[in-house]
């Protein structure tokens, strides 16, 4: 049977006999294989002006053209590319889970500032519930069993505070006193390594099905095919 122009056929010897060539993508002239490139082309290849391409069955397995059986959105078109021989799998298709993590923390010597701090005082004036003395004297005065940080008062008083005199009182101061900014050397974590596992990290994996390479050879000369009516 002698076969058409640009059928392909598998041989299982790695050259094309006379009249063929391998379909390998290579990019030919249209002026020495007019036959072939008026059935096919430019679809694989070339300017379409000069030159035109065979299609490239290298690693590659045949599909029929068509509406895929699987996917009823999916078109198979003649002459186009589709698939790979390795994928790698996105969050979206893994299901739900977790990893591990753990910290190794480093430790070392930090150096801490505490800032400065201030704080109200109080002075508390005690007076002797005795009644003042013949004589406020000549200091500032209060009135007798008061308790109050204003260690003066008009004189001569107000009736019926009594008066005393200074030597009868007793004071004493209390509050928080201010404290100068400060630096210190504290032993604490300064860094560290988180370590998650499992690897998290995608890693391609080979979709290829079990296969036999062959080699796919087109006629370039023979039958020119007729189209239908």
């Amino acid at each position: 049977m002698e076969a058409m122009t640009s059928m392909i056929f598998m041989v299982p010897f790695t050259w094309a006999p006379d009249g063929w060539l391998s379909c390998q993508g290579q990019i030919l002239n249209i002026q020495q294989y007019q036959a072939v490139f008026s059935l096919i082309t430019n679809m694989y290849g070339g300017n379409a002006s000069t030159t035109f391409g065979l299609p490239n069955l290298s690693g590659r397995a045949a599909i029929g053209a068509g509406q895929s059986t699987v996917t009823p959105t999916t078109q198979y078109a003649v002459s186009k590319v589709y698939g790979t021989e390795t994928t790698t799998l996105a969050a979206a298709n893994l299901p739900p889970h977790v990893h591990p993590a753990t910290f190794a923390p480093t430790m070392g010597s930090q150096n801490i500032t505490i800032p400065a701090q201030t704080g109200p005082l109080k002075v508390a004036v005690n007076v002797s519930n005795a009644p003042g003395g013949a004589a406020p004297g000549t200091g500032t005065v209060l009135g007798s069993g008061t308790s109050s940080s204003k260690v003066y008062a008009a004189y001569p008083p107000t009736a019926p505070n009594a008066m005393t005199a200074l030597n009868d009182a007793s004071t004493t101061v209390t509050g928080t006193p201010a404290i100068p900014q400060q630096t210190v050397a504290i032993n604490t974590v300064t860094g560290g390594t988180v370590t998650v596992g499992p690897n998290s990290g995608g890693t391609p994996f080979s979709t290829m099905q079990p296969s036999l390479a062959l080699n796919f050879i087109i006629t370039m000369f023979g039958l020119y095919p007729q189209r239908p009516n």
